[in-house]
């Protein structure tokens, strides 16, 4: 051992030796009379002017160190401006031993009030691309002739960088207050820490990531960890990503984020980012070749919250999944605005076309590739009105095209509201729908709630039936060939005389019907009866529209048309005892004609009806007629809920029929 241990300590002195040999004649050398041939072998490198103005100067240690003052590099010809890169000081560090074995290792660049501008110019030329002098008769030398240069840290101190684009035009401007990258392995990984101010945002970032020499290798992926603090939004990454493209297989990670101040992100991407309510994602994804799986999910968006987790097959020709999302609360009102200022519709608009239903086909193949069962619950759910919907329970199982859901079920203020809805894709040409809906003594301020309707009645509990099947392609094709039943039954209640906002006509239609409503702060219901059959889609309502208030009874029929969403219906109101001022005002006969998605009112206020009902024409504007088809009687019945309700018009006889009727049955009449 005594001999081995003198060896080494030999071999150490002769290194150390070496060392202080290289260091004292580095230091012999006035690098300042080899600023010409540095510069001159830069312009060689890359075509442009590389100036060291300011002095050369040399540290002698074992790791030494050159510093340089007042460099700058010369921008492209097409650039914006002279330079490229200018630094007021930059210091290098060079490790000593690896030039025994020919490798250049820098050990430490530090840049000094670096200012740098990167731009694209309209053509899409790149400032960064250089290209290289090329002596006459000279050759580019080969890879295994070229001396590798590693750098292992560089630490930039109040410097500028700039980002200039010129189609589209784009500028991005970071104030770099400090940032330190620390690499390993030729930046194989790195390591990064930094504070800067990025586009008026103040960044926060700290990490490490790694294989970046692999990156868009197939297979290749990358262990990371990021924390970073934009303008007090948060992002947390911390585990494996790919850094290969297409699929993003290898994904091992947890992920956070915080969204607090969108003004901030305004200006850091420059783009009209809308105002959205704070929020936070966070969970942990992976994925493999067969499977992506994101598991620990949950989701903060302003007052709403959920969480949950799904599994997607990605292997075989199905692709089954297992999904599944539990929310304390879900606040509608708050999504709609945020869904609204994203650039969504949510106020149900006509299409283009001057269509409701859509022509867009039903993603038939996606729907019959799908194996899976998704179970969802919600405690409770605020609709856009306050209203709030509690316990939604719904679970759908999908199986070769086949879907379904016969477990939807909530609760409507105590009222349990069920929905039982099965649906076949399997033939891949058609989507075949049987759909159940029923509820009893829902109040009908939480239904109206749910369908968007202002303003929500009081009281009015109702009963409420529907079943409906149908089969299509698109939505459109879907109601045309649309068979079902509609019953809701509406109990006593007030609804609240206000208009409702859907514009003018409809105010006009409603004071027509009942004068009353400007004087009377609330109607009282009674009852209100809305029941028709839909075959082949043609909703036929037979008398089966009916409210009855405490001034007005008011009896409906007529017919909607769903595959071309046109619609006629006519209404018949009449004064109850006591309706007092604005009787004269009452209309004889409403119409409502036209499409679903412009629809257009018509009145007739001078008692005209009956007049055109004897003639076999329908009222207000030509067309079918509701009267002579059966669909709506002349007269208001005493009881409308009934009519309504059976489906059997029985009109009260007169006095004078009550009398001469006895008369004419003894005379054989």
């Amino acid at each position: 051992m005594t001999r081995v241990r003198k060896i080494l300590i030999g071999v150490g002195v002769a290194v150390v030796v070496v060392i202080v040999g290289a260091a004292v004649a580095l230091s012999t050398i006035d690098l300042n009379r080899h600023v010409a041939f540095v510069e001159a072998k830069a312009r060689q490198a890359t075509g442009r002017e590389l100036k060291l103005k300011g002095r050369i100067g040399f540290t002698l240690s074992l790791v030494p160190t050159v510093a340089a003052e007042d460099v700058s590099f010369q921008n492209a010809p097409w650039g914006s401006r002279p330079l490229l890169a200018s630094a007021k000081r930059v210091e290098v560090q060079i490790a000593l031993l690896p030039l025994l074995t020919g490798e250049v290792v820098i050990r430490r660049v530090v840049l000094v009030e670096p200012d740098v501008l990167l731009e694209v110019s309209a053509k899409g030329a790149k400032n960064w691309v250089f290209t290289p002098e090329k002596p006459a008769g000279t050759q580019a030398p080969k890879a295994e002739d070229r001396g590798g240069i590693e750098v292992r840290r560089i630490e930039i101190r109040n410097g500028l960088l700039t980002y200039r684009q010129a189609k589209p035009r784009l500028q991005h401007k970071a104030r770099i207050e400090r940032l330190e990258l620390d690499a390993a392995r030729g930046f194989d990984a790195l390591e990064f820490d930094g504070k800067l101010v990025l586009n008026e945002v103040p960044l926060v970032l700290e990490g490490r990531i790694d294989n970046l020499r692999q990156a868009g290798k197939p297979g290749a992926t990358s262990r990371i960890a990021l924390d970073a603090d934009v303008g007090g939004n948060a992002l947390r990454v911390d585990g494996r990503v790919p850094l290969a493209t297409g699929a993003p297989v290898g994904l091992d990670a947890k992920f956070s984020a915080e969204l607090k101040d969108v003004a901030t992100l305004r200006k850091l991407l420059q783009r009209p980012i809308p105002a959205l309510p704070a929020s936070t994602l966070r969970g942990r994804a992976s994925m493999k070749k067969e499977a992506l799986d994101i598991a620990d999910f949950v989701a903060e968006v302003g007052k709403s919250r959920a969480n949950g987790s799904l599994r997607l097959e990605l292997e075989g020709a199905r692709r089954a999944f297992t999904a599944k999302l539990d929310a304390p609360l879900i606040d509608l009102q708050e999504l709609y605005a945020v869904r609204k200022a994203l650039g969504g519709d949510t106020g149900g608009a006509s299409r283009r076309d001057g269509r409701i239903f859509s022509n867009e086909p039903f993603p038939l193949a996606a729907l019959k590739a799908l194996d899976g069962d998704a179970q969802l619950r919600v405690e409770k759910l605020r609709l856009a009105d306050g209203n709030v919907i509690d316990d939604v329970r719904a679970r759908t199982r999908f199986k070769q095209g086949k879907i379904d859901s016969d477990e939807i079920k909530l609760r409507l203020q105590g009222r349990e509201l069920k929905i039982d809805l099965n649906a076949d894709a399997s033939s891949g040409k058609a989507l075949a729908v049987n759909a159940t809906l029923a509820g009893a003594k829902v109040p009908l301020a939480a239904l109206s709630g749910l369908l968007g309707i202002a303003p929500p009645p009081e009281g009015a509990p109702t009963d409420i039936a529907v079943n409906f099947s149908g089969r299509g392609s698109s939505m459109r094709s879907l109601m045309a060939s649309a068979n079902g039943d509609v019953r809701v039954v509406v109990g006593p209640g007030r609804i609240r005389n206000r208009a409702i906002d859907a514009g003018a006509d409809v105010t006009e239609l409603l004071n027509a019907l009942n004068p009353t409503r400007s004087q009377d702060p609330y109607t009282q219901l009674k009852c209100a009866v809305l029941r028709f059959p839909v075959r082949n889609g043609i909703a036929t309502i037979s008398n089966g529209i009916a409210v009855e208030t405490s001034r007005v009874r008011l009896i409906g029929g007529g017919t909607v048309n769903l595959r071309d969403e046109t619609l006629e219906l006519g209404f018949r109101p009449e004064a109850a005892s006591g309706l007092g001022v604005g009787a004269g005002n009452l209309a004889q006969f409403a119409k409502v004609h036209g499409t679903l998605a412009n629809p257009r009112i018509g009145l007739d206020m001078a008692s005209t009806a009956t007049a055109a009902a004897a003639a076999g024409a329908a009222v207000v504007t030509g067309g079918l007629s509701l009267l002579a088809g059966g669909l709506l009687i002349d007269t208001v019945p005493d009881n409308p809920c009934q009519v309504a309700l059976s489906g059997v018009a029985r009109k009260e006889k007169s006095t004078v029929d009550k009398v001469l009727d006895p008369i004419k049955k003894l005379f054989g009449n």
